[in-house]
């Protein structure tokens, strides 16, 4: 029996037995379902957290990692199709998707305003150039 994808009035459940056949936690589906009463405070731990492991982490970007507002999107959108991790840094990775995914993007700009301004992704640029050896002919 082929499975069918959700219609367009397919809504997320709390509790409700995932793909997997895997019970949601309930404590979980409930932040989740409410979490834009809970944005302000959400938004103020997205403010203070860094991402803590792969290729954001502070192995990569040290000395913290990349903060999650500055994750790209392409990132935290391979978290939703490969699952989120457990734990908070999920339930704020989920927060981030959902804004992102709204076009809200905009919220994350105090933030960046009170860090400095976007996140460098790209490697520094050397400072110092050096031009070829003593064999230039000065005329």
């Amino acid at each position: 029996m082929a499975r069918r994808a959700p219609g367009p009035d397919f809504r997320w459940q709390p509790g409700v037995l995932c793909g997997k056949g895997v019970r949601i936690m309930d404590e979980e589906a409930a932040f989740l379902n409410d979490w834009q009463q809970h944005l302000g405070e959400a938004l103020a731990e997205i403010g203070r957290w860094h991402m803590p492991f792969g290729k954001y982490g502070p192995q990569h970007y040290p000395p913290k990692g990349v903060p999650l507002y500055d994750l790209p999107e392409e990132y935290v959108i391979w978290f939703q199709h490969n699952g989120f991790p457990k734990g908070r840094i999920g339930q704020l990775l989920r927060i981030i998707c959902e804004i992102r995914m709204a076009g809200a993007e905009a919220v994350f700009e105090p933030l960046r305003k009170a860090a400095g301004g976007r996140y460098p992704m790209r490697p520094k640029r050397p400072r110092t150039y050096e031009f070829g050896g003593d064999d230039l002919p000065l005329k």
